[in-house]
């Protein structure tokens, strides 16, 4: 999309810039768009898009990135890096259409076609015939979509050349805006020839209760990093109070002040997936604790020793009278 001639309104044209030049080119086998944090809901239209560009160093493709956006890892698309007479030369140095090369004569054999795999190698060992350099320059090659209607982008899913040669390191998106091209994110260290997931707005670190929460709080919802969008509820049993934490953009939600009494003694196990925010007891309380269950056994102990000390006397009493002793307070 040329900025002089689009009138695409905001966020209804979205594109992917190669921000670290390539060696030899830059080769994608997929590009996919989607609406939530976690790439589960496709972009409407971003997928197999009607209007699909790229743009390289000598001007727009002719050709649309189709091969891009199709969700089909067998095709690749080729970035319009090379001009002139490189353009028209595989990454082998044969001529496209006309010849093919040969890794066992080391030529480029007429009649025949280099494919993909065959260019991979040649670009990742440099062999082939001489050619002109056919790397793509930073900033100046893109591809992108041009969409229906305006669409907010959460995640990417991408995957490049294996090639160290044909992948960038570095990628920026960006959203048609009312005064042009504005870029929304950009990645650093990618890798080449995996799937990588690419979320346009911060993850947040598993979520904590704060100081000011009550100790006996609980937290569901889940226990791991959340992303953009994800909420988890605090909640306290003993008075009914509930409320939502959202991770918005690296950082959650505040949790407001509230009020949580303490449970019974005795607690029912904490079920799977609920985080208890007990508060561990002071090293006073421990003592205190202590010392108090220690005076129970005591009392038990010495309670226990009088009960049995009061039935033996009795039982040896009992024994006397049967043998002829007189019971205690009879008369002479």
């Amino acid at each position: 999309l040329d900025p002089q001639a689009c009138r695409a309104p905001p966020q209804a044209a979205w594109r992917l810039v190669a921000r670290a030049a390539t060696a030899q080119g830059w080769w994608i086998h997929d590009a996919e768009l989607y609406s939530d944090a976690r790439c589960h809901e496709p972009v409407p239209g971003a997928r197999h898009p009607e209007e699909a560009f790229a743009f390289g160093p000598h001007g727009a493709d002719r050709e649309p990135p189709n091969a891009a956006f199709d969700s089909d890892p067998s095709t690749i698309w080729h970035a319009p890096c090379a001009a002139g007479g490189s353009a028209r030369l595989d990454l082998c140095g044969c001529q496209r259409g006309v010849e093919g090369w040969s890794h066992e004569h080391q030529v480029c054999i007429p009649g025949q076609r280099t494919d993909e795999a065959t260019e991979e190698v040649c670009a990742n060992l440099g062999m082939g015939a001489e050619r002109p350099p056919s790397g793509c320059p930073a900033g100046r090659i893109a591809l992108g979509v041009h969409l229906k209607k305006p669409q907010d982008v959460a995640c990417l899913r991408f995957r490049q050349s294996a090639s160290p040669a044909l992948a960038t390191n570095a990628l920026s998106l960006e959203a048609w805006g009312a005064t042009g091209w504005q870029e929304v994110q950009r990645w650093r260290d990618l890798a080449h020839g995996e799937w990588e997931t690419l979320r346009v707005r911060g993850s947040c670190p598993p979520y904590k209760l704060p100081l000011h929460a009550p100790r006996w709080a609980e937290v569901t919802g889940g226990v791991g990093i959340g992303v953009h969008g994800d909420m988890r509820e605090v909640s306290c049993p003993s008075t009914g109070f509930r409320a939502e934490v959202v991770c918005r953009d690296g950082a959650w939600s505040e949790l407001p002040d509230f009020g949580c009494m303490a449970p019974p003694m005795f607690l029912r196990p904490t079920p799977p997936g609920v985080a208890s925010h007990e508060a561990p007891l002071s090293p006073a309380a421990k003592v205190a604790a202590l010392s108090v269950a220690l005076f129970m056994a005591v009392a038990c102990v010495v309670g226990g020793m009088h009960g049995l000390s009061f039935a033996l006397k009795k039982q040896a009493w009992r024994h006397l009278v049967r043998h002829g002793a007189k019971p205690s307070g009879g008369s002479g």
